[in-house]
C-alpha cells in the first residue's frame, strides 16, 4: 500500500481516530525493538494533559506453578443460609 493511500485513508478519520492510529503505529514499532516511549507524552487526546507510557511486558510468571486449595470448590459460611 502506497503512502498516498494510507494518507487518503487517514484524512477520512477524526482527530481522535487519527490519534489512536499513530498509538497503533508506535506500538507495532515498539514491538520491532524501536522507542515506543519517545514523543508519546504530547497532548494527544482531547481532555488529558499527557498520555502514559507503557513497557512492553514480558511473557510468563507461572513458571513454579500455582496452588488450589482443595476445597476450592466448597461453598462459603456465609452464603450456607441461601443454599
Amino acid at each position: 500500500m502506497s503512502y498516498t493511500v494510507l494518507e487518503k485513508e487517514i484524512e477520512k478519520l477524526d482527530e481522535m481516530q487519527r490519534n489512536a492510529v499513530v498509538l497503533f503505529i508506535r506500538f507495532l514499532v515498539a514491538q520491532n525493538g524501536g522507542n515506543f516511549e519517545e514523543d508519546v507524552n504530547q497532548d494527544i487526546f482531547r481532555n488529558t494533559s499527557s498520555v502514559k507510557t507503557s513497557k512492553m511486558r514480558k511473557l510468563g510468571g507461572f513458571e513454579e506453578g500455582f496452588y488450589i486449595a482443595p476445597d476450592f470448590d466448597q461453598p462459603l459460611e456465609e452464603f450456607a443460609e441461601y443454599m
